[in-house]
């Protein structure tokens, strides 16, 4: 995730940067349990409805697969470079 707002996100994928607008009937799940709680740098997978203006979608639910200060703890460790990866987007994900 690249920025927050106080009821949307910004999420960067292979297409550009999709903003994701949160209602109270968002469910959040994974690693955070509220849409307040998320975090820049989350790593994130977003279901919802594409809204009438290209590159936004309404998140029916949000899931935090990877929480920022999770992968801050494995500095030093192989698999914080494969997280870097995903988080600067050398790796990118299509959401379905």
């Amino acid at each position: 995730m690249t920025a927050k707002g106080d009821r949307s996100i910004a999420i960067r994928e292979s297409g550009g940067v999709l903003h994701i607008v949160a209602t109270p009937q968002t469910q959040v799940s994974g690693l955070r349990k509220a849409f307040v709680d998320i975090a820049v740098s989350d790593i994130v997978r977003a279901e919802g409805i594409a809204a009438s203006t290209p590159r936004v979608m309404t998140a029916d639910r949000v899931d935090v697969l990877f929480a920022a200060e999770a992968t801050e703890r494995t500095r030093g460790k192989p698999l914080h470079k494969l997280l870097g990866w995903i988080k600067n987007g050398g790796i990118t994900v299509d959401l379905p």
